[in-house]
């Protein structure tokens, strides 16, 4: 299996199109998990008018987060990046109202388990805040996430037509 360094950027790591691309960049990853960051601001994704997010959009930060992570190993290996599905949670853990506008939030997901194509992964989505000693981070979200990857999303969508 080949090693390559990946493209770090949320365009080629994710299967999405703008605007629909939510994660701003990648802080950093490692062989079982990626943090993300991302700033609300007026203008952006399901933003109010005050350029606040709803917290509901919490679970799709950590899903493209984790997407990331798939688009890291998939370059790494030499493969193309591909769909995955957020399967769900069974609970979405709130400290917060809101995603603040012009605020940044790191979000990390990490692997858990893997069987096949499915997968679990643990996700907190931090708010972070400059203190005397430097950066702290409060945690304002998190849930285990599970998710399936098809190996051949054309064959999956046509096994699954009724």
């Amino acid at each position: 299996m080949t090693s390559v360094s990946p493209d770090l950027t949320p365009e080629t790591l994710l299967p999405h199109a703008h605007p629909m691309i939510l994660i701003d960049a990648v802080d950093r990853y490692g062989d079982n998990f990626a943090v993300a960051l991302v700033t609300p601001g007026i203008g952006r994704p399901f933003a109010d008018a005050d350029g606040n997010v709803p917290i509901w959009v919490g679970m799709e930060y950590m899903a493209q987060t984790i997407g990331i992570y798939a688009g890291i190993q998939a370059q790494q290996s030499g493969l193309p990046v591909r769909i995955g599905f957020l399967l769900g949670t069974r609970s979405y853990d709130i400290e917060a109202e809101q995603f603040c506008c012009n605020q940044t939030y790191a979000i990390r997901v990490q692997k858990m388990f893997e069987d096949g194509s499915l997968s679990a992964f643990e996700c907190a989505i931090h708010k972070v805040e400059s203190g005397n000693s430097g950066a702290v981070e409060r945690c304002v979200a998190r849930a285990v996430i599970n998710t399936f990857q098809p190996d051949n999303i054309d064959d999956f969508m046509k096994g699954n037509k009724r």
